[in-house]
């Protein structure tokens, strides 16, 4: 309800220096996809099991910050018969660093969210560390993201195509290097600590 002349895009704050190179990274042959931040339905967790079943050879890990809540986590998305068959591998108890070098890594980041985000921070770290983001068409995304250009995003529920978006990306090096080249410079234009003082400036001035 509110007039477009009223509102303005602002940069997202982030503290870019903690996006700086990973320390100790250890190159690892074996491709996989990270999940990792809020565990709850709004961010999409109750689609992972179905979303990972459905990816064919393809390999995940996933962080989980507290290792108390490791098995209680797995059993309340029923995760169980993944991480049995190795197809999800479990991380947790990870300092940023460490998980900073997990994502580096990785073949990129999965967020499957549907909340109408304004910039989750893995999503805005991930750009950062120059990792493709997979994704719904919602909030944030929407604006800022394109589909096969610096990202990979599919309609919302449609768990078809974002299962086939990971699987491409999985398979195809070209692809894979023209969105973290991309997702990068999208990272550097929603970071822009210029874009911020513009938007100040012509509000107050």
């Amino acid at each position: 309800g509110i007039e477009k002349s009223k509102l303005f895009k602002s940069s997202v704050l982030i503290d870019i220096d903690s996006l700086k190179n990973p320390i100790n990274l250890k190159r690892n042959k074996k491709k996989y996809f990270i999940i990792y931040g809020q565990q709850r339905k709004i961010k999409g967790w109750h689609l992972l099991k179905k979303i990972i079943k459905n990816s064919n050879n393809v390999n995940f890990k996933i962080a989980i910050h507290d290792k108390a809540i490791v098995d209680k986590t797995i059993k309340k998305w029923g995760l169980k018969s993944l991480v049995s068959s190795k197809k999800i591998k479990i991380i947790s108890g990870l300092s940023w660093n460490e998980l900073k070098n997990e994502i580096s890594q990785s073949r990129g980041v999965v967020l499957p969210s549907y909340y109408n985000t304004t910039g989750e921070f893995s999503l805005i770290e991930a750009m950062g560390l120059k990792k493709p983001v997979i994704v719904f068409n919602v909030g944030f995304h929407s604006n800022y993201l394109k589909n096969g250009k610096n990202a990979m995003v599919s309609d919302i529920g449609d768990i078809d195509h974002f299962t086939s978006n990971i699987e491409l990306l999985n398979d195809d090096d070209l692809l894979y290097e023209k969105i973290s080249k991309e997702a990068y410079e999208t990272f550097k234009y929603v970071t822009s600590s210029q874009r911020t003082k513009n938007t100040f400036n012509s509000i107050f001035n």
